[in-house]
């Protein structure tokens, strides 16, 4: 079956781009990713796709559900005590990234690109308005958005009341565009990771998704994720686009960036304030930014370094001293699942995005390369146990490094 064929009934189009947006939803839209109850519809759904469309079961879930089950038990055994729904929402969020993956298969690049392009033009018709037009925001939120709540309990839906579904304005007073997602932040990363498959699928940066995705992730002013796509140029650069002489490019680019980081202030102001309060709340046992989040977890991982601290309930009398939410991704992962399951983790999602590289024929160290972005996204938002990201570690089952007849 060639790509660019438009097949019919459960095989249509249609069905992969509704299955990647439910594991989109549930891994970051706060209509639905907090409520266990999407989760299992989403299971529903997408395991009777699977199944219309005769997919078989690969042995490589069960070795990731044996995985994450004996870490579970581990944890279990070194605090006493079993959190079923914790237990529950994780192996639901593996479920569903593998039979997505394995059910779109090689279609999942396009189909998400072409996603987060809609998700951009979606929020471009509420961001701009928003900035513009006084009250326009301020509507929404007290006219719509209190009747866009679902029917299930959560302690967390007072945070979502700024929400529509379609765009969040919870950081429209500061200028920045969450887009659908929880906070700007998180849609910057999801349109890096958009970003680097339309260019590594077209071979050019510039591409009309691709420009209009950029300014999208301008308006978000995140700076972890401005940093990645300064890089990410570096990268293309190097590793893609050899037309022209990288150090042509690479070096004069690299002066810019550091002009722009040491006179501009956004940048240099945020990440220095940050380093200079590590050993203030470090000292006070509060979590204030993305750095003593980090060194809080790192001291976790070292009492708990085989099976991690958990998440939910097991994992409580832990933040007796760092009283609030974790925001180093990376770190906390570490933290959560302990050494054996982290590497694990990270060599799928590696693997991924190597043979992803590879099957269009690329340098392998573009794979590294990445990589290493999708490290450093990481490090501002605990993305990796989204389903979304889960599905990211498995996408190297539907990419045959032998065979270009990946839509089998």
């Amino acid at each position: 079956m060639l790509i660019n064929q438009r097949p019919r009934g459960i095989d249509n189009i249609k069905w992969d781009y509704f299955l990647v947006y439910l594991l989109l939803a549930n891994s970051a839209i706060p209509f639905f990713y907090v409520y266990i109850e999407f989760k299992v519809i989403n299971f529903i759904i997408v395991i009777i796709i699977f199944f219309l469309r005769n997919k078989s079961v690969q042995k490589f879930i069960f070795i990731y559900i044996f995985l994450i089950t004996a870490i579970s038990v581990g944890q279990s055994y070194t605090f006493n005590t079993f959190p079923f729904d914790s237990y529950l929402t994780i192996i639901l969020r593996i479920f569903i990234a593998y039979l997505t993956i394995r059910t779109v298969s090689f279609r999942f690049f396009p189909t998400f690109v072409n996603l987060i392009y809609i998700f951009v033009l979606i929020s471009f018709l509420f961001y701009f308005p928003s900035i513009i037009i006084p009250g326009f925001s301020s509507f929404f939120i007290t006219k719509i958005s209190p009747h866009l709540n679902p029917p299930f309990q959560s302690v967390f839906k007072s945070e979502f009341n700024e929400q529509i579904i379609l765009f969040n304005f919870n950081s429209i007073q500061e200028f920045r565009n969450s887009g659908p997602f929880w906070e700007p932040g998180t849609f910057g990363g999801f349109l890096i990771i958009a970003l680097i498959i339309n260019t590594v699928m077209s071979g050019f940066l510039l591409t009309k998704k691709n420009i209009v995705m950029i300014i999208a992730l301008i308006t978000t002013f995140s700076t972890t994720n401005y940093i990645a796509f300064f890089l990410f140029i570096m990268i293309y650069f190097v590793f893609i686009n050899k037309k022209i002489n990288s150090f042509v490019i690479v070096l004069p680019l690299l002066a810019i960036f550091i002009t722009i980081f040491f006179e501009a202030g956004f940048l240099q102001n945020k990440i220095f304030t940050q380093l200079n309060e590590v050993d203030k709340y470090y000292r006070a046992g509060r979590v204030g930014n993305r750095f003593v989040s980090a060194m809080a977890d790192i001291d976790v991982f070292l009492k708990y370094p085989i099976f991690g601290k958990g998440i939910g309930g097991l994992s409580d009398i832990l933040y007796k001293r760092f009283n609030a939410h974790r925001s180093n991704g990376l770190v906390s992962y570490l933290a959560n699942f302990g050494l054996i399951f982290f590497l694990f983790y990270f060599f799928n999602l590696y693997l991924s995005f190597f043979r992803f590289c590879s099957l269009f024929k690329y340098n392998k160290y573009l794979g590294y390369a990445l990589f290493f972005l999708l490290i450093l996204i990481g490090f501002s938002e605990e993305y990796y146990n989204f389903p979304f990201f889960y599905a990211l570690t498995m996408l190297h089952l539907v990419i045959p490094l032998k065979s270009f007849d990946y839509l089998k």
